[in-house]
């Protein structure tokens, strides 16, 4: 794979063909899947997982960090996007710190994803001053492989197979410019520098709601043997995306107490769109669903407010990451899963898991727990005598609050 030339011309070239997805849809039976997040059970951790693993990452002047903006879970490494300190770090498999890549400049947003064909670290660097982007190809052990600028047309990509990536786009109005009749497509298709395929279009002037009040599809950091599922914004509608087709498979439905009008998607009226943004509660209104998996008989999603509040309990209505059971129905909220001796009663979740969600593995979850939620967690429950392993002894003995997160791997039972 070329990534020089391939970063070097991507471009958003237009509506050079086009794929309706929609086409033949209509008439057909989908899945409904009726999401109430208020109706989520939840239990214990050993009744969903076969064993929780805790791996402390290494903590030294070189690899401290703030948080975790990204994650990327590899077969040889963890890989950390941070914003506090405009780097991404490298750790491997047991948590021992590899080596860091400075991001340099102000006012930059930075974004990674993994090309698992060709086992490498993408990262997109947005100069929110200048609208312009840059792209730099990482090997899983930090080392520059190709940089260049250019200006890129799309939120975010992921690799879908060797030589083929997606875009998710926005068709957003810019500084409130009238709505054209132009044609938009949530998701481009490229192979290597030239566009392959264009999915999900959409008319300015005719989708007011969709792309004044909605937000680009979120793509998830890799893709599962050349597909992925998303889910389109405000309406929900579940589709299967490969490089040649998108397919809709089903649609979420929430409650009408944090959706908007079913009419917002699609009105071309523009004062009645405007006057829904006092109505867009940006801790409850449900604008869009991704990290979107499916394992065995489970459908995993993660549900997205304007802006996220942190809480673990049984009894939180702040719930973003959830299980559904497509044999029972049962819907099972992650952050009313609590902990048990099966994790030594330390959360599996931290603050940011909330924000970006879970990263999914084959059977296994990954999620970051913050060493401040972890020493609060031992000091509370040391009443209950927690055998911890002794990886978990050596961090309590030789860490403290302010050292860097731990990573939690969870394996799903069977």
């Amino acid at each position: 794979m070329d990534y020089l030339n391939f970063f070097g011309k991507i471009r958003f070239i237009g509506a050079i063909f086009f794929l309706c997805v929609l086409n033949n849809l209509y008439g057909q039976q989908f899945p409904v899947y009726r999401i109430d997040p208020a109706k989520a059970y939840g239990g214990a951790i050993a009744d969903y997982f076969e064993n929780v693993e805790y791996i402390p990452l290494e903590t030294t002047k070189e690899s401290l960090f703030g948080q975790v903006s990204d994650l990327i879970v590899t077969d040889s490494s963890y890989v950390i996007n941070d914003f506090d300190t405009n780097a991404i770090f490298f750790f491997d498999t047991k948590g021992a710190f590899l080596t860091k890549y400075n991001i340099k400049g102000a006012n930059l947003y930075h974004k990674i994803s993994f090309d698992k064909n060709n086992n490498v670290i993408l990262l997109t660097i947005y100069d929110n001053r200048l609208d312009k982007k840059s792209f730099t190809a990482l090997s899983l052990k930090g080392k520059i492989l190709r940089s260049i600028n250019d200006f890129f047309q799309g939120d975010q990509f992921t690799s879908l197979s060797d030589s083929f990536y997606i875009v998710s786009n926005s068709c957003m109005t810019i500084n409130d410019a009238p709505a054209t009749d132009s044609l938009y497509s949530l998701l481009s298709v490229y192979k290597g520098d030239s566009l392959y395929k264009l999915f999900l279009p959409y008319r300015q002037n005719e989708n007011l709601g969709l792309c004044n009040i909605g937000v680009s599809i979120i793509l998830p950091g890799i893709s599962d043997s050349g597909s992925i599922y998303v889910a389109t914004p405000l309406e929900h509608k579940l589709f299967k995306v490969t490089k040649d087709t998108a397919t809709m498979i089903g649609s979420f439905i929430f409650p009408m107490n944090r959706s908007l009008p079913p009419k917002t998607i699609y009105s071309d009226d523009k004062k009645f769109v405007d006057s829904l943004y006092p109505k867009v509660d940006e801790y409850n209104t449900i604008l869009g669903v991704s990290n979107i998996y499916f394992i065995n008989q489970y459908l995993f999603f993660k549900i997205n407010t304007r802006a996220f509040k942190s809480f673990v309990g049984s009894e939180g209505r702040f719930l973003y990451n959830f299980i559904y059971d497509l044999k029972t129905n049962k819907l099972i909220s992650l952050e009313r899963i609590t902990p048990d001796d099966q994790s030594y009663f330390l959360p599996i979740l931290g603050n940011t898991s909330h924000i970006n969600g879970l990263v999914i593995m084959g059977k296994y979850l990954y999620s970051d727990i913050s060493s401040l939620l972890m020493f609060d967690a031992k000091d509370r429950t040391k009443y209950k005598n927690p055998q911890y392993p002794p990886v978990l002894q050596e961090y309590f003995k030789t860490q403290s609050r302010k050292s860097n997160p731990v990573i939690v791997r969870m394996k799903l039972k069977e």
